[in-house]
């Protein structure tokens, strides 16, 4: 007879017993009734309604009749006492930043002109309203402007304000430096770029033959200048025969000046004789345009002359 295992009743048979297929498959059938499925497992898991039992003081958990009540249990915390966080104060901490810091209730430093940024190191907050003490404003009147002054920053540790003034120099006079006067701009104005002082001496005298110079002098000469120029001279007498000559006389002539010339003569031009010889002639009068000569007459057998018409026809034939 075998004997049965104290918890599922499983049979093991015993050492002279014979072990059939039917006592086998018994043993599987009664293991198989006694153990749960993956779906009990899973379903008792996930219970709620505390099936075994199991009470706060088994797991060392706290009564709901505890928290915040007071007395002998635990009170939310104040600020003297540790406690229970309150609604407000987790509804007060979830408004926080995480990192922030606490708001300072010192006063702010002064900040002076120059000073550079810095983060700080603080480890509390400044309030949203905090002020820092600023320079205060000059109340001296500000110095005054000169020609030529350089730049500065300054060393004052009071501040300008943003309408303050600088006393200007004036309008520059012959001693004195300054800006510009209207004046003055229109004066300049009418300067060409590079014009000269003008001159106070006497232009120099021009003589005939002067070479044209645009000069050395550093001084300019007066629209209405003058210079000394050769006075009028009395014109020559013209001959036949004179030669041209630019003249080295240092006077000049007016535009209307005329040359004395040589008369017409008065005399009959001379007789022109059959084989007289071209000559330029000696006398010093003039002849007149319509001047004539005298002639030959036609040839005779005793005087040379023109031939006769009758004498052409009487040779031609």
């Amino acid at each position: 007879m075998p004997t049965l295992t104290p918890k599922l009743g499983l049979k093991k048979p015993l050492g002279n017993e014979t072990v059939s297929r039917a006592a086998y498959n018994e043993n599987l059938d009664i293991m198989d009734q006694a153990a749960a499925s993956q779906a009990d497992l899973d379903a008792h898991k996930n219970r709620t309604d505390n099936p075994h039992n199991v009470t706060l003081a088994q797991v060392g958990g706290a009564p709901a009749s505890h928290v915040g009540a007071g007395g002998s249990a635990h009170a939310t915390a104040t600020g003297s006492a540790a406690g229970f966080m309150s609604a407000s104060d987790k509804g007060k901490l979830d408004s926080i930043a995480a990192g922030a810091a606490a708001l300072t209730s010192s006063a702010p430093t002064t900040q002076a002109i120059g000073d550079a940024a810095a983060v700080g190191t603080a480890a509390t907050a400044a309030r949203a309203d905090h002020k820092h003490g600023m320079p205060a404003f000059g109340t001296a009147t500000p110095a005054a402007e000169t020609v030529g002054d350089a730049g500065a920053v300054g060393t004052a540790t009071t501040i300008a304000r943003s309408d303050h003034r600088h006393p200007m120099p004036g309008t520059a006079t012959s001693s004195a430096a300054g800006f510009m006067s209207a004046a003055d701009k229109a004066k300049l104005d009418g300067v060409a770029a590079g014009a000269a002082a003008l001159t106070t001496s006497t232009p120099t005298t021009q003589a005939i033959g002067d070479s044209a110079a645009v000069g050395t002098a550093t001084t300019a000469a007066r629209a209405d200048h003058k210079h000394g120029m050769p006075g009028f001279g009395s014109p020559s007498t013209q001959a036949i025969g004179d030669a041209a000559s630019a003249g080295s006389a240092a006077t000049v002539a007016r535009s209307d000046h005329k040359h004395g010339m040589p008369s017409f003569s008065a005399s009959l031009p001379a007789a022109e004789a059959v084989g007289d010889a071209g000559a330029v002639g000696t006398t010093m009068t003039l002849s007149r345009s319509d001047h004539r000569h005298p002639m030959p007459g036609k040839a005779t057998s005793g005087a040379d002359g023109f031939m006769a018409k009758e004498d052409k026809a009487k040779l031609d034939g």
